[in-house]
């Protein structure tokens, strides 16, 4: 019988909620990427506002805003998975 060498495949018990664990991944990317645009979104908008165009400044802005909830509500969720799964581990 020859010997095989490599990793060998170990199944995993207890890791259930493959999907949580997924949701909650997408959320805190979301969340990462809405930060990212809420920053660069303010930064338009002041760069808007030094130039004198505030009607634009004023839509950045408020992009801007909802970019942050957006990242604020996905944070949210994303503790509210990793809860349940650090909950179900216990």
């Amino acid at each position: 019988m020859a010997h095989r060498r490599g990793r060998r495949k170990v199944a995993r018990r207890g890791t259930g909620g493959g999907w949580r664990r997924e949701a909650a991944e997408g959320l805190l990317t979301l969340a990462r990427a809405m930060a990212v645009a809420f920053a660069a979104l303010l930064a338009m908008a002041a760069a808007a506002l030094a130039a004198g165009d505030e009607g634009l400044a004023n839509q950045l802005a408020a992009a801007a805003y909802y970019a942050l909830v957006t990242a604020v509500a996905s944070l949210i969720a994303y503790e509210a998975l990793a809860g349940s799964q650090h909950n179900q581990r216990e």
